[in-house]
């Protein structure tokens, strides 16, 4: 679903800055297809070996991706943009985060059973 917002948050300004219709659908449609073709080559390398170890390898490969992104591009062109308040931004952000991981930890404690009616305690 966030494919489509994706998409066209490539296609309008590629449209502008070229002009041509059939350019920003291409792009805006290319972009929109890299996930599902990743999905398929991933499916193609683990295969069926679905188990928690080739799991956690995935998650940090692309943690790690995530992170340096952020750290090597996206916070420096956040301190070209307003270098008075990103770093309250960026420390604000990580408390949520953090807040958001006690949280869903705290809710998760109390799971309902498969009854339905029961509540039981971890």
């Amino acid at each position: 679903m966030h494919n489509i917002p994706e998409g066209i948050s490539v296609a309008v300004p590629m449209y502008y800055s070229t002009k041509s219709r059939w350019k920003a659908f291409l792009w805006g449609s290319f972009s929109g297809m890299t996930e599902p073709v990743g999905a398929l080559i991933g499916l193609a390398v683990v295969g069926t070996t679905y188990n928690n170890l080739a799991v956690g390898i995935v998650f940090a490969c692309v943690g790690g991706m995530m992170v340096a992104i952020s750290l090597l591009e996206l916070l420096p062109a956040a301190f070209k943009g307003d270098a008075k308040r990103t770093p309250y931004f960026f420390l604000g952000g990580a408390f949520l985060m953090g807040l958001s991981l006690i949280l869903f930890d705290l809710a998760s404690e109390i799971t309902p059973s498969a009854a339905g009616d029961n509540v039981t305690a971890r």
